[in-house]
């Protein structure tokens, strides 16, 4: 009886082995490998043009179905001119990108099985117009991006935003020299007739024309 009971246990410590192993090997392990970031990550703009900003998804290896999160900006540098979703991997929103009103564009959006698995996946692009000059920070928050697992297992592994520089135009001082002319003035002398002969007289008396369309003459 002692012994039977001693093989008792140990199958039963063998089957729960077993199963634990198996459902290991059933559920995926995903590495938080995945990335969103803003392209570009950095330039510089002029007060009053505008700038496109767009994000992107790099999927660290794994297949992905949805991402989602927030684009934030200074609102006291920019107005937003357009969001744009024409070229974007996703073909599903639950929530296409959105300006609310203040600093951020808010997106949920996805695609069917089998997911998209890449590094360089466009989610959508966003038309800033600078309003004064400053150094802007645009910052990817509150994001995830979720595996094709049918778990909706979150393996974004980390963000990068952009940093935007806008300047004024430079202003060019109006020019205080007289307009250039290509003109002839016809210069003739009474007193010295002959310029390649010198004269005694000490003072001189020159003639000349303004020609048509000149205002000065130096």
């Amino acid at each position: 009886m002692h012994t039977d009971k001693k093989n008792s246990e140990h199958w039963i410590w063998q089957t729960a082995l077993l199963l634990s192993a198996g459902l290991f090997f059933l559920v995926p392990a995903f590495a938080a490998a995945a990335t969103l970031s803003l392209v570009p990550s950095n330039s510089t703009v002029l007060v009053g043009s505008t700038v496109t900003v767009s994000a992107f998804v790099n999927s660290g290896g794994v297949a992905i179905n949805s991402a989602e999160g927030n684009l934030s900006f200074p609102r006291n540098l920019f107005d937003v001119v357009s969001i744009n979703t024409d070229a974007s991997l996703f073909t599903l929103w639950i929530a296409a990108p959105a300006y609310d009103g203040n600093s951020t564009i808010s997106w949920n959006g996805g695609l069917p099985s089998p997911g998209y698995q890449g590094s360089n996946g466009k989610l959508f692009s966003v038309i800033l117009r600078a309003k004064t000059s400053g150094s802007a920070t645009l910052s990817l928050v509150n994001g995830a991006v979720r595996a094709n697992d049918g778990l909706g297992t979150d393996v974004l592994g980390g963000v990068s935003g952009a940093t935007i520089i806008v300047t004024q135009a430079s202003v060019v001082p109006p020019s205080t020299s007289p307009p250039a002319t290509s003109a002839m003035v016809k210069i003739t002398s009474p007193t010295h007739p002959d310029s390649s002969k010198a004269y005694r007289a000490e003072t001189a008396k020159f003639d000349f024309d303004i020609p048509r369309g000149v205002d000065q003459i130096r």
